[in-house]
């Protein structure tokens, strides 16, 4: 196996950073309003799925670079509607940019060859 890109760890430390973030937020919004709205629903799923997405990506399993890839594309796409539902922007804003620095770097080459693809 090709040795792990040093920025490979660096997206497992992001996927946990924003995963306990939704994770987190998720479950507190959950407790806070006494309601299991859809949105945090699948929040706390995702965040769940991220943290999971870690072991895969840390090991260079093929599978888990395209559900990396998945996972990162709905995670981003649920925090800009919770900005846009929100009325501006919000703390999801750091999510957003951790999400997209994440897409950007799985697609460089050298990643794509740690994962055999």
């Amino acid at each position: 196996m090709a040795k792990r890109p040093l920025m490979i760890t660096i997206v497992c430390i992001l996927y946990a950073i924003v995963g306990l973030i939704g994770l987190i937020g998720g479950v507190w919004d959950i407790v806070d309003t006494g309601v299991a709205d859809p949105d945090m629903v699948a929040t706390v799923i995702v965040s769940v799925i991220m943290l999971i997405v870690i072991y895969g990506l840390w090991t260079g399993i093929k599978a888990f670079w395209y559900i990396g890839l998945i996972i990162a594309v709905i995670d981003l796409i649920t925090n800009v509607y919770s900005m846009v539902s929100a009325g501006g922007i919000s703390e999801a804003i750091v999510a957003v940019i951790i999400d997209l620095i994440i897409l950007w770097y799985l697609s460089r080459s050298n990643v794509r060859s740690y994962f055999k693809i």
